[in-house]
């Protein structure tokens, strides 16, 4: 079991026992999800996404970030509860470009049993969010919430607008050293209009 796991999984946890922290948060969403859920068996399927997952958070996990949750085909993760040597957004940008390459391997895998090869989008934002225990006397979960995990999402679907794999948001592209990026590119958000940089990435689409 990785170490950041074994300290969040204290017995009998405090209920209310979240706090702000300056996170980085990434959504990965796959490309295609419902083309792909519609043609393949239900064993099948599982199989899939069982294999799709297991890659991708093995990459997240590596370096040392928390996964929140899924939701279908999204993987929700998050850096900087703990101190590290390199900064969260760093980080979780090195992980977005391992799960790329992952992808690769999935592939092969996909192939190999005569299953789709669609490519994965990430978006990734850095702020300040509340981080701890939630939800109720019969399920709790630690998560994270707040607005810029919701600037998450939006950099996420405007990966999907502008065609990148890898898009992040200029406050993890600042904190983010050596990570190779391109031109900016606008993300709606509500009634703002941000500003995200593509990770340079060879596209596997």
């Amino acid at each position: 079991m990785w170490p950041f796991i074994k300290k969040i999984q204290r017995p009998k946890a405090p209920k209310y026992d979240a706090q702000e922290r300056e996170l980085t948060v990434s959504v990965t969403n796959m490309a295609d999800y419902v083309r792909v859920a519609e043609i393949l068996p239900l064993d099948a399927l599982s199989e899939f996404m069982n294999r799709y997952c297991e890659l991708n958070v093995e990459e997240i996990h590596s370096r040392e970030g928390c996964v929140d949750r899924f939701e279908g085909d999204k993987i929700f993760a998050f850096w900087g509860l703990f101190e590290t040597e390199k900064h969260s957004a760093q980080l979780a940008c090195e992980a977005a470009m391992a799960q790329i390459q992952a992808m690769k391997r999935f592939h092969v895998w996909a192939a190999e049993r005569g299953y789709p090869c669609p490519g994965i989008r990430i978006g990734i934002n850095t702020g300040q969010m509340v981080v701890g225990n939630m939800g109720s006397d019969q399920r709790m979960g630690y998560s994270v919430m707040g607005k810029e995990v919701s600037i998450a999402h939006a950099v996420e679907e405007a990966a999907k607008k502008h065609g990148f794999e890898i898009l992040v948001s200029e406050s993890t592209a600042g904190n983010a050293q050596g990570v190779p990026f391109g031109e900016p590119v606008s993300v709606d958000f509500a009634q703002e209009s941000l500003v995200a940089y593509p990770v340079c990435t060879k596209s596997i689409h």
